[in-house]
């Protein structure tokens, strides 16, 4: 028997305040596991359909112009190809069949979903925030404790942390930590930790550039972690969301 599972999780688009931003996502939710390739295939497309209708092209990038030209040139294509019209960012969706409404989802990346294929025999890691009692990211998971491969390294999480460790900057580290001189020189070689010497406090944390690694080691010398790293399987994973 096969230990492939098949999971589909359901993307969340950062908001700027006026649209939601399909070119930054994280991922939300379980939203279904499966064991066959195809019956997942299926589901995740109607999933991706139902969901392209449920708002206005003006509710994400697609509708305010922030998508390339040559997006916007294969959408005009599509949509003429398929409708006789000319694509207009700002008017309704057009009605398609099922698969150009999949297509048309995919060239105006309005694709609320992905599908993801998972090894179910081995451990998933997540992140606990201790202070807000709930897990980082709506459960965000990975296979490596480190997160490695899930975003972290190219940014797609690390700008959350921010909230996270705010309520830090600017404290003196005799504060912060059990240990002062093992957090000394653990900030003294830190890449994106910014230390005040002569003050002997956090001045900020340039997360972006922050392995997650680093920020581990770091939280570890905390009085009071921010989070902690939990072993968890995918089928608690699906049932804690």
């Amino acid at each position: 028997m096969s230990n492939i599972k098949y999971v589909i999780r359901h993307n969340d688009f950062a908001y700027n305040d006026e649209w939601y931003m399909t070119s930054e996502v994280t991922l939300g939710a379980i939203k279904a596991v499966y064991a066959d390739q195809a019956e997942a295939d299926q589901a995740y497309k109607e999933l991706v359909v139902n969901a392209l209708y449920e708002n206005q092209m003006d509710n994400y990038c697609v509708g305010n112009g922030y998508l390339s030209n040559t997006q916007y040139q294969a959408l005009n294509a599509f949509v003429l190809e398929k409708t006789s019209t000319k694509f207009n960012n700002h008017a309704n969706i057009p009605k398609f069949n099922f698969d150009d409404a999949f297509e048309f989802a995919k060239l105006s990346e309005l694709i609320h979903y992905q599908l993801l294929e998972i090894d179910d025999i081995k451990t998933y890691y997540v992140i606990w925030l201790n202070k807000r009692q709930k897990y980082f990211a709506n459960g965000l998971s990975s296979q490596n404790e480190n997160f490695v491969g899930i975003g972290w390294s190219d940014k797609q999480y690390s700008w959350l942390f921010e909230y996270e460790f705010e309520d830090i900057i600017n404290q003196p580290i005799h504060s912060l930590t059990d240990s002062p001189i093992l957090l000394e020189q653990f900030l003294n070689n830190a890449s994106a930790i910014y230390y005040d010497k002569d003050q002997k406090m956090v001045t900020g944390v340039h997360f972006s550039e922050l392995e997650f690694s680093e920020l581990k080691a770091f939280n570890a010398l905390l009085k009071q972690p921010i989070f902690e790293i939990r072993q968890i399987s995918l089928e608690e994973l699906a049932e804690l969301e």
